[in-house]
């Protein structure tokens, strides 16, 4: 598993390439069927590789963020100086975000965005697969099958 998290050399398209291609293999997981047993041994390790892809997503959306704030600053406060307190709210924040760079990061961010919500949703649905598997294994310990 490759990890983003220190990564600057890599393209937002590669990550998303990356993190789109491991959403469809972890929906084929949710899927699984077959032995209890195999099942329950093999959910926690799977979803413990989901949850980390899922922390990975989230550091990047979390440096994108922080990219994002810096960059707002660095054009909000040299203007902030020219102009009048009363103009300094929502003019400034137009004028901020109208650049080329400030609408690429933001895009960056909604597909990470995106991709983390998706990932929420699987991770969501191993979980509840996994307690599904042991509730059965319970019952069939109980002797109910």
């Amino acid at each position: 598993m490759k990890s983003w998290i220190d990564d600057n050399e890599t393209t937002i398209d590669e990550f998303l390439d990356y993190f789109n291609n491991e959403l469809i293999d972890a929906q084929k997981e949710i899927e699984l069927s077959g032995n209890l047993e195999a099942l329950a041994r093999e959910m926690p390790t799977i979803i413990c590789k989901r949850l980390c892809q899922l922390s990975e997503i989230e550091s990047r959306l979390e440096t994108l963020n922080i990219k994002l704030m810096a960059l707002r600053s660095k054009i909000y406060l040299p203007c902030r100086e020219q102009h009048s307190p009363s103009r300094v709210s929502r003019d400034l924040d137009r004028k901020v975000d109208e650049g080329k760079e400030a609408h690429k990061l933001v895009a960056e961010i909604d597909h990470v965005t995106l991709i983390r919500d998706k990932f929420l949703m699987v991770t969501e649905a191993l979980g509840l697969k996994n307690l599904q598997i042991g509730k059965r294994i319970d019952l069939i310990t109980v002797g109910i099958s």
